[in-house]
């Protein structure tokens, strides 16, 4: 069974992240052109890093949903390493081979210059160009920098899959919970770092954690043990909003175990509500949630607060936009309830507009990958062109980012976000849909002697 609402979630944690750095990469021309003035696009956004930590989870609980009928065994683990391996490669060796192109642009050939060093973290060009292209832990981010996730996430897979290999799915929650444990211990004792740059820190980093949240929801999932999904729904929204709002400046302490706790655990919650809510085909419960973290994040904004400020200055507002965003869910789950006694028709006539919503942000979490992926290299090409122009004095209200007036800043962001949009749409289309469909048959081929369709998240 699909869980299209899963699938929003993954659309907005990636639309999360897009938001995050277009916030950082307005700001950063802002201090370019000496300006003062605030991004656009910040407040709460400018922790949308936390999307991640969402993924991160989605991850975790997705490796066991859609394994949840798979026979234990070598063969059922290399089918599953196939599928994901095939999966991440492509797309991002189609991005990376972007990026690397424009640094030799740039750079030139001589990969022993400072430009090179500088771009690459001191890391001799050659090893750092292979191991970002193969994912391969390393102390500095791989191109395009986005990437680290996909290190850890490759590491997950390789743990699960010789879960899939060699251990029942029976004593699974026990391996969890051990590894969990190990996890907690290792990092503890100092043994990870904020970058993980070997397989040690790799294991041992606190944002495993956030894959073991996710695999213990899929077991409750796939064990139909579904509690008060609708109130832990809008709890959990609720929750991340919160945390959006009042997490600070980021720090190494953040990469490490704050963004654990501050966003891993209701990522986990809000999962295993939208998750249960999806089997049991009660998704009206979103409308509310939704609307109440909504609610929550406009009134937060108006404040105009952003990470800077000190959490003694945000608690306050953030406690009156929470108390809003929560009474906004109640009175929209009274209303239906008075509506379902009162006039069915009216809900009736809702249900169509509804539904096309849920699909459309259905259709984004399909794109979530190419989102993830291309909107980094978008936003800084975006970033270089307005640079360039806002030099010329003449298109300075218009593009020189910092300028007196909002001309600059909404058309930055504007035109950023669906630029964004727009190159994840095509390069789903046209690069992962492709690919997902040819190595899907591959595997068919590999593993079960005929063609078979790609692997259904």
């Amino acid at each position: 069974m699909k869980l299209p609402s899963v699938q929003v979630l993954r659309g907005l944690a990636a639309l999360l992240v897009v938001l995050y750095h277009l916030a950082s990469l307005e700001q950063r021309n802002i201090l370019a052109n000496a300006s003062a003035e605030a991004a656009l696009i910040g407040g709460l956004f400018e922790n949308g890093f936390a999307g991640v930590d969402l993924f991160f989870v989605i991850s975790g609980f997705i490796m066991i949903y859609v394994t949840q009928t798979a026979s234990s065994g070598p063969a059922s683990a290399a089918r599953f390493v196939f599928a994901r391996t095939t999966r991440i490669y492509p797309l991002w060796w189609a991005c990376s081979l972007i990026v690397i192109a424009y640094m030799l642009v740039m750079h030139g050939t001589h990969f022993d210059s400072a430009p090179w060093l500088q771009e690459t973290g001191g890391i001799a060009p050659g090893q750092f160009l292979w191991k970002s292209l193969l994912l391969v832990p390393q102390t500095a981010y791989p191109i395009p920098s986005v990437g680290w996730t996909l290190i850890h996430e490759l590491y997950f897979y390789l743990v699960f899959a010789i879960m899939l290999a060699i251990i029942p799915r029976t004593a699974w929650p026990l391996v969890l919970v051990v590894w969990g444990f190990v996890v907690i211990f290792g990092a503890s004792m100092g043994l990870s770092a904020p970058i993980a740059g070997n397989a040690a820190e790799i294991a041992l980093h606190p944002m495993t954690l956030e894959f073991i949240f996710g695999a213990i929801v899929g077991l409750l999932i796939t064990a139909s043990i579904h509690w008060r999904p609708g109130i832990v729904t809008i709890i959990a929204a609720l929750w991340l909003t919160v945390a959006l709002c009042l997490h600070g400046i980021v720090g190494s302490a953040t990469l490490l175990w704050t963004r654990v706790l501050w966003f891993g655990i209701p990522s986990a919650l809000l999962i295993y509500g939208v998750a249960s809510l999806d089997v049991q085909r009660r998704t009206a419960w979103l409308l509310p949630a939704g609307a109440g973290a909504a609610t929550t994040m406009a009134l937060f904004q108006a404040y105009g607060l952003g990470v800077e400020d000190a959490l003694s200055a945000k608690l306050g507002p953030a406690i009156v936009a929470t108390i809003c965003g929560a009474l906004g869910a109640l009175i929209i789950l009274w209303a239906g309830w008075l509506a379902g006694r009162a006039m069915p028709e009216v809900l009736e006539k809702l249900r169509a507009p509804l539904n096309r919503l849920h699909h459309r942000l259905a259709t984004l979490g399909e794109w979530s990958y190419s989102l993830y992926l291309v909107h980094i290299i978008v936003l800084s090409a975006l970033a270089v062109v307005f640079q360039r122009l806002g030099n010329m004095p003449g298109l300075a209200p218009y593009f020189r980012l910092g300028h007196a007036g909002p001309i600059d800043n909404v058309l930055f962001s504007t035109l950023g976000f669906a630029l964004a949009l727009m190159a994840a749409k095509i390069t789903y289309t046209f690069v992962e849909q492709p690919s997902i469909r040819l190595f899907g048959y591959l595997r068919g081929r590999l593993f079960d002697k005929r063609p078979a369709p790609a692997l259904a998240e």
